[in-house]
């Protein structure tokens, strides 16, 4: 699947997906939280490719979920559900996010990331200190790309 963020200025950054069969999804981000939308969603890119994650965000959307079954535009959940992947994928996001903005090392990580788990029945994410380097390095690469980016211009990656 092919994921592609473009840059917009005076309107909401675009996350489109072509999938291996050609089919197509995409999602707008509201004006007020697009550069926000466009780190998180590269988060997950991160996450999801260095973990081997085949059923989180991407994956789901490879297989064929729309970005609006994820409750996007309508504010509606998936009634579908989520696999365990999906789940600690979105709970490390914006947290990872964090992390690179703040320069988190790896126990600064795990504490922000049990403080901020509230699931009483899923254990926390599981992350080594070897992947949790790998992720963060790979979301300050694309963070990276998509600051220089130009207006109008696009990030296209592989998943």
């Amino acid at each position: 699947m092919i994921v592609t963020l473009t840059k917009n200025d005076g309107k909401p950054h675009v996350l489109r997906c072509v999938r291996d069969d050609g089919s197509v999804t995409w999602f707008q981000a509201s004006a007020t939280n697009a550069d926000f939308f466009a780190a998180h969603d590269l988060s997950h890119f991160a996450i999801e490719t260095v973990l081997g994650y085949r059923t989180a965000f991407y994956g789901l959307v490879a297989a064929g979920r729309d970005l609006d079954d994820f409750g996007s535009r309508a504010g509606v959940g998936d009634s579908r559900g989520y696999s365990d992947e999906a789940l600690d994928a979105e709970e490390m996001a914006n947290l990872m996010v964090v992390a690179v903005w703040e320069d988190y090392d790896f126990d600064a990580f795990l504490q922000v990331l049990s403080m901020a788990h509230d699931d009483t029945v899923r254990p926390i994410p599981s992350v080594s200190g070897e992947q949790f380097v790998a992720i963060q390095g790979k979301l300050r690469e694309l963070l990276d790309a998509w600051r220089v980016l130009d207006v109008g211009g696009s990030l296209s990656l592989q998943f």
